[in-house]
């Protein structure tokens, strides 16, 4: 077990799960390890299916960066552009399952 702070970090093996004192911090890829589809393509895929917002994010960012670099490239949408109503589109145009 180490100690940061008050924190004290254990491999999760050390301590009896509770949901009162148990904090799961689950890395990156473990979704995918697991056969869950929520890779950046699926969820582009889906939004393609589902919304215009798709089309939106590939006008406005450079789409050979928009979809294997997502996070860095939301980084580059312009909130200032009008046309990049972005919550509104959300509400507007996603289509219920």
């Amino acid at each position: 077990m180490e100690k940061i702070g008050i924190w004290e970090i254990t491999s999760g093996r050390e301590l009896e799960p509770s949901p009162t004192t148990t904090l799961y911090v689950i890395g990156n890829g473990s979704d995918l390890a697991h056969g869950v589809s929520s890779s950046y393509s699926k969820f582009r895929d889906w939004l393609g299916r589902h919304s215009d917002l798709r089309k939106v994010l590939e006008t406005y960012i450079r789409n050979d960066a928009l979809w294997w670099n997502f996070e860095e490239a939301l980084a580059d949408l312009d909130l200032d552009t009008p046309s990049m109503a972005i919550p509104e589109m959300l509400d507007a145009s996603v289509k219920p399952l």
